[in-house]
């Protein structure tokens, strides 16, 4: 499981982590299942990869945007580094 990194003390994540990660795991699935019935000519070695691929992409678009919030924020503040 990955455990997110948060500077509130007792963040509201740390009892609802496992839920929140199962809910992922198994939309992720679902989604691969409703593919599988849409495109059943698909190799499903080829359609995981294309969801991975997706995923991937996803969650570096999401790194980004928190990374471009932490900075402006940072800016607002005026804290360099």
């Amino acid at each position: 499981m990955i455990k997110p990194i948060c500077e509130v003390k007792q963040c509201l994540l740390d009892d609802r982590e496992e839920d929140i990660s199962q809910y992922i795991d198994d939309e992720i699935l679902s989604l691969i299942q409703r593919l599988e019935l849409k495109h059943p000519d698909v190799h499903l070695g080829c359609l995981q990869m294309m969801v991975k691929r997706h995923l991937e992409y996803q969650s570096t678009k999401i790194l980004v945007q928190l990374t471009d919030k932490y900075n402006a924020a940072k800016k607002e503040l005026g804290i360099s580094q």
